[in-house]
């Protein structure tokens, strides 16, 4: 594209393109320059955005993994003066979940989950007595997330949050650096299933009733 130096100037220049000529309304070649430069850093600040988002609201993969046992927290739960540690859990498959009210991706996967809870809500497992969800939620705003347990109907799942986000203590605990993250764990603290979906919580579970 060519725009004679002589009639930058002009408010309607001819422009020449593929051996086309077009008449473009035009400003002044320094209204010019600015819009382009406010638009470049638009675009940098929605990129630098989304790249936020997807480092934090993510499925990344964790320091521990199958096999191990999963450390004991405790937590603090939706209902007042009541505090959830993972060792009061042991002699029930327990998938410990991580999320908050703002992150989409967490809250796409609770009408599947809910779906698997509900089915094995009353299984007979070999060796353990119930598959319990304990909702582990980074937000801050109480508010926020009990709207969000309720707006989900996942009133059903065992829920407990520090309300102060990324720096709860159960993020540096079990080495959590994105959310949706999640760990299943046996009747005996043993993980073994780490950041699985709806389907491979199925399955599994599916393998250990009777």
């Amino acid at each position: 594209m060519n725009i004679p130096k002589n009639r930058l100037n002009e408010k309607r220049v001819m422009v020449s393109f593929s051996n086309h000529e077009y008449f473009i309304n035009y400003l002044s070649f320094d209204k010019l320059r600015i819009t382009t430069i406010k638009s470049s850093v638009l675009l940098i600040q929605s990129l630098l955005f989304i790249s936020f988002l997807f480092s934090s609201c993510g499925n990344k993969d964790t320091g521990y993994v199958n096999g191990m046992k999963l450390p004991n927290i405790e937590v603090p739960s939706v209902e007042a003066e009541k505090k959830i540690t993972i060792d009061a859990l042991k002699g029930n498959i327990v998938l410990v979940d991580f999320w908050a009210s703002w992150c989409a991706p967490c809250r796409k996967t609770h009408p599947k989950l809910l779906e698997v809870a509900k089915k094995y809500e009353y299984a007979q497992f070999k060796n353990a007595q119930r598959f319990l969800v304990l909702s582990i939620s980074l937000d801050n705003d109480s508010t926020a997330w009990r709207d969000a347990i309720t707006k989900d109907k996942i009133e059903s799942f065992m829920h407990a949050s520090e309300l102060i986000g990324w720096k709860s203590e159960c993020v540096g605990t079990y080495k959590i650096n994105a959310i949706p993250a999640s760990f299943l764990i046996d009747e005996n603290g043993t993980i073994v299933g780490k950041n699985i979906g709806w389907r491979d919580l199925d399955l599994i579970l599916s393998k250990r009733v009777f």
